[in-house]
């Protein structure tokens, strides 16, 4: 075993001794396989022998005459006992120390027999020095030993008893084995020396490989006490009482409740129950030119105001921000609108004190138990959509789900304020990975207007477009577990921090797969860099396997990195581009996605980019 250099001593002890476990299974390995290796060459070795004694060993030693010799005997007895014993041990006990020295003595002996057979020619001295060399694959020091001592045994007691047999002459001139002695150590020098190189670089490499899986280790314990940690602080907000500190009211999580035990009491006994949705108008702007204090006392206000108005068997809570809802029992659409214009006059009349005094309106939407929704959230969906098109019609009024100009307001895609918030949450992701990077906010940006554009193309529904925006958005949201060192580096990266570069598809994917509005886009986000042949990472996903969302924005992203400037490269042209993507169809790209973004192109020849220009 090659002792540690002091650099590997100073290192932690649990990955000097991962990296000597590392080693030892390595060169056991290496052992295995070399076993092997000379269970095969001792086998053709024998073949040839019974070769030379029959064609060469009778010429050799009886002249010209071609006759059946005893040294026929001696291959085939002598070379059998050679050869089928250290196979017998390769088999019986394959990477065994005693396994190496009995193939390594039985290996020179095979040698010596060759020689023999040869009649002592110079030629088949050449097969202790081949011997010797395939010896110093088992990088193991004392075979070589073993090997040199049968070697020398062999030469003195045979040159002394019988030098025709291993040099050809009948007479020993005394200095012959000297001179095998100093070649044979002469070849062990340098044979040592390369094993002795060869297992401090196998150490090396086990010591490196042995620091970064502690690395990798020691990142994944991060990743999981960044976790534990965000589930603790979420079991700490369950834990939260159930009144907004603010005002008073019941807060989001105990309508909730309510909303939910009041909705069983009406389905049991078949009675109607309006839920109310309210938000503060031009909320914002209050914010911003009298200070966040005025807002509160405002919304505190307001709450105590349209406590006086509802009925005493009526619940008013604050949902979140400016929004509040009110739940209104044994209340039918027609009393529902009655009660909540009422709260509107009341609020629009009322001078609230912040500021020196200011009046404030605000925007309602109505639904009702069974009409308008059977379930809680479809009905704060359908009151939230009511009140979104009371804000749309001009602000300070009050509208139902069944008004029918509620289905005519959309925003753009967007339907209701769930919807909005889901984009707020988006665009706030979108701004950590460009504050982390500038360059990566950018290309993400321009991913997803390429992407969308390739999905249009591709005939997709407006469902999957949307989809895939949102993907090329947070693509590369992992990237904010990178380092900064590695993340923007000039130069090529090294291996071990290609590893740690390419978890950030599962990382991204684990960060928005927390968030519920946003956990349909995990898959494509952990999938934005497998390859349609089955080479990517991190699942090595092939074909259609791999979401048809992630392999459109697999090529606008591509497409992007190479025509925009990196910190290792400048942009490319946008043929060069074109071109990339068109070589790499069905190998790393999705075929049918690059002929859509082919066509696209073909359709806009002449202008910048897309990926830039859209």
């Amino acid at each position: 075993m090659v002792q540690a250099t002091p650099a590997i001593v100073e290192m932690d002890p649990v990955v000097v001794e991962r990296a000597d476990a590392m080693f030892a299974d390595y060169q056991h390995l290496l052992h295995k396989r070399i076993d092997r290796m000379f269970a095969v060459l001792m086998s053709v070795q024998w073949i040839a022998a019974i070769l030379a004694a029959l064609g060469l060993s009778p010429r050799t030693w009886s002249g010209p005459a071609s006759q059946v010799h005893i040294h026929v005997w001696a291959a085939l007895l002598l070379g059998g006992a050679l050869t089928i014993y250290p196979i017998f041990m390769v088999w019986a006990r394959p990477g065994q120390q005693a396994t190496r020295h009995v193939i390594a003595a039985a290996q020179l002996l095979m040698s010596a027999l060759l020689i023999h057979l040869t009649g002592g020619r110079i030629e088949t001295h050449f097969h202790v020095f081949g011997s010797l060399a395939f010896l110093a694959f088992y990088r193991d020091w004392r075979v070589l030993v073993t090997a040199t001592l049968v070697t020398a045994i062999d030469h003195v007691t045979r040159g002394y008893f019988a030098p025709l047999s291993v040099y050809g002459v009948r007479a020993d001139a005394g200095w012959r084995w000297m001179e095998h002695a100093s070649w044979v150590i002469f070849e062990d020098v340098f044979l040592l020396i390369s094993c002795r190189t060869g297992l401090l670089e196998l150490h090396t490499i086990c010591t490196r490989d042995a620091t970064l899986e502690a690395s990798n280790v020691e990142l994944e314990s991060k990743v999981q006490l960044r976790t534990a940690s965000l589930s603790d602080a979420n079991v700490r907000l369950e834990a939260l009482v159930t009144t907004d500190p603010l005002t008073g009211l019941p807060n989001h999580r105990a309508l909730v409740d309510v909303i939910d035990k009041e909705l069983e009491r009406s389905r049991r006994y078949e009675r109607p129950c309006t839920l109310l949705f309210l938000d503060v108008d031009h909320f914002k702007a209050l914010n911003d030119g009298r200070g966040h204090a005025a807002g509160d006392s405002a919304l505190e206000e307001l709450g105590k105001v349209g406590t006086q108005v509802l009925r005493g068997i009526d619940t008013l809570g604050r949902w979140g921000g400016e929004e509040f809802v009110a739940l209104l029992p044994e209340t039918d659409a027609v009393t529902g609108l009655e009660i909540a214009e009422r709260f509107r006059v009341s609020i629009a009349a009322h001078l609230f004190q912040c500021g020196g005094g200011i009046h404030l309106t605000c925007s309602l939407g109505i639904a009702t138990f069974p009409d308008d929704a059977t379930t809680r959230s479809d009905l704060v969906t359908a009151a939230d959509r009511a009140m979104y098109a009371a804000k749309r019609m001009g602000r300070n009024q009050v509208r139902a789900v069944t008004d029918p100009v509620v289905d005519t307001m959309a925003v753009g895609n967007m339907s209701s304020r769930e919807e909005v918030a889901m984009q707020g949450t988006v665009e706030a992701l979108a701004s950590l990975v460009e504050a982390r990077d500038a360059y990566t906010g950018e290309h993400t940006e321009g991913v997803a207007r390429l992407a969308v554009r390739i999905a249009q193309k591709m005939g997709m529904d407006s469902a999957e477009v949307r989809l895939v925006e949102l993907v090329g958005k947070l693509h590369d949201i992992g990237k904010v577990a990178i380092p900064d060192q590695i993340l923007q580096k000039p130069g090529k990266l090294t291996e071990e921090e290609w590893i740690l570069m390419r978890r950030h598809p599962e990382i991204g994917a684990d960060v928005v797969s927390r968030v519920p509005s946003l956990r349909i886009a995990a898959p494509g986000i952990r999938s934005h860099h497998e390859r349609w042949d089955g080479c990517g990472y991190p699942d090595g996903l092939a074909g259609r396997a791999i979401p048809l969302i992630a392999r459109v924005v697999t090529a606008a992203d591509v497409y992007s990195a190479i025509t925009t400037t990196r910190v290792y490269r400048d942009a490319q042209p946008h043929h060069d581009a074109l071109a990339e993507l068109r070589r790499c169809a069905g190998s790393q790209f999705d075929p049918e996605v690059v002929i859509a973004l082919d066509q696209l192109f073909g359709e806009v020849a002449g202008q910048e980019p897309l990926a830039r220009a859209a």
